[in-house]
């Protein structure tokens, strides 16, 4: 039988936590980069088609080597209102045709943050989620080009890599931005 020694698996793992909280304290996010969407540009088109988009492949190039864990926003960049933006969204999520993030009932004031997400990996997967370019109907996501299409919505999608050794603290990480940005959507807990 194996002798458990948690005290010491505990201090291991604190440590390992310990180093990798100090290195983002120091220096930051291991990559940081940002691309803008114009949504409409994704009227009409399927999976198949949108890969050989100059967006899409632009997003392939940016986020391809991102393999560690990501937090990650869309920002609206467009003149459209944030509160038809809003509106748009409560009412395709009221037809329940997909599994969309949770909507405040209130909408928080002074935001253009759409949504905030993170993701210990599969980055790309999830950015093609967030786009609506899944087969499940329950993969909860943002599912953009359902609902979002047809109001000159332009987005910039923030995303934020860490070290591997911080797959367990992006949540932290997440709550504490949601914290402060206050997006339109989405559930924000520890």
């Amino acid at each position: 039988m194996i002798e458990l020694k948690p005290e010491r698996i505990l201090k291991e793992y604190s440590a390992v936590l310990s180093r990798a909280l100090t290195d983002v304290s120091k220096t930051g996010p291991k990559n940081y980069r940002t691309i803008e969407l114009a949504l409409d540009e994704f009227q009409g088109l399927g999976i198949d088609a949108i890969k050989s988009t100059k967006t899409y492949l632009k997003l392939i190039d940016l986020f391809l080597s991102y393999t560690d864990p990501c937090v990650y926003w869309f920002e609206i960049r467009s003149p459209t209102e944030v509160k038809g933006i809003w509106n748009s969204f409560g009412e395709y999520k009221a037809r329940k045709l997909r599994t969309v993030p949770y909507k405040k009932k209130v909408m928080p004031e002074d935001t253009n943050v759409l949504y905030l997400g993170k993701v210990k990996k599969g980055l790309l997967r999830r950015l093609k989620e967030h786009l609506g370019y899944t087969d499940s109907v329950k993969t909860q996501s943002l599912q953009l080009i359902h609902w979002a299409l047809g109001y000159g919505i332009k987005i910039k999608i923030h995303v934020m890599e860490f070290e591997q050794e911080t797959s367990n603290l992006v949540g932290v990480f997440e709550f504490k931005l949601a914290r402060e940005i206050r997006p339109l959507l989405g559930r924000h807990s520890t």
